[in-house]
């Protein structure tokens, strides 16, 4: 299996308030009709391996942690697998 879930919620809270740091990145790359252009912080790097822990070479926030700690939810929804939001039990 490829690829990990590192952000579940209702559709609205996920896309208005995302809290992990791919799913900001995703959401500032679509581009929005009528609005004026913002220039915002690039994930930077070449796209990891799908085996890999989800951007975390290319994250801004990114920390010895990342790699080597699976997070548990400490909260049912929203859930977010960043160990920047302190929200977890490891």
């Amino acid at each position: 299996m490829f690829g990990k879930v590192v952000e579940y919620g209702r559709a609205d809270d996920v896309v208005s308030n995302p809290l992990h740091p791919y799913t900001q990145a995703i959401i500032d790359a679509v581009p929005l009709i009528g609005k004026k252009f913002v220039d915002r912080e690039l994930i930077k790097g070449e796209i990891s391996s799908a085996m890999n822990v989800p951007s975390q070479p290319r994250c801004l926030d990114a920390s010895l942690h990342c790699g080597s700690t699976r997070l548990l939810p400490v909260r049912r929804e929203p859930f977010s697998a960043c160990h920047g939001l302190r929200i977890f039990s490891v």
